[in-house]
């Protein structure tokens, strides 16, 4: 279609705002629940690493990695204080008291038999359903694999059908 703006895949370093934008939406999907009071920190260390790493321009994948790490430093940080402390750092969210063994054991089957599942798709399917169950949408994930929406949507579409259909086989169901 004329006229409609081909969708920004780089973001200009300097263009402080927008990098900040993806990566408060880049930390929140990587910071584990008992530390978001603390995101905003995190984005800021993040936003220092992409300033100070001298890059002009960077891209999504860039900047999730970039928000990825200043979430683990964090979490590094918080361990080795806590250590000298004597008090306890949760390694992951606790679990809901609804939870019990039965429940946690049933969820690291399906997360195998999802595994599983997964491996058996081809490599482009694989990724691109790898990256929407992480939680990018569907333009993020054309960005991220640098290829057209139309193609991103069927690699994804067709991925998710192909990791249903296998999910069913193994009689694992929603």
């Amino acid at each position: 279609m004329l006229g409609t703006p081909i969708p920004r895949r780089d973001v200009r370093a300097d263009d402080h705002a927008e990098v900040r934008r993806r990566l408060v939406g880049a930390v929140a999907r990587h910071c584990p629940a008992w530390l978001r009071s603390d995101a905003d920190d995190i984005v800021q260390h993040a936003m220092l690493r992409v300033v100070e790493g001298g890059a002009t321009v960077v891209n999504a994948t860039y900047l999730n990695r970039v928000a990825y790490c200043a979430t683990i430093d964090e979490i590094r940080r918080r361990r080795a204080r806590k250590m000298d402390s004597g008090e306890e750092v949760p390694d992951a969210p606790s679990a809901a008291p609804a939870d019990n063994p039965g429940r946690i054991a049933e969820g690291r089957q399906v997360g195998e038999a999802i595994r599983d599942c997964l491996a058996g798709l081809n490599e482009a399917r694989c990724r691109a359903v790898g990256l929407y169950l992480e939680g990018n949408t569907v333009p993020e994930i054309a960005r991220v694999l640098d290829t057209a929406l139309k193609n991103a949507e069927n690699l994804v579409y067709r991925g998710l059908e192909g990791l249903r259909s296998c999910l069913a086989g193994k009689g694992v169901s929603p």
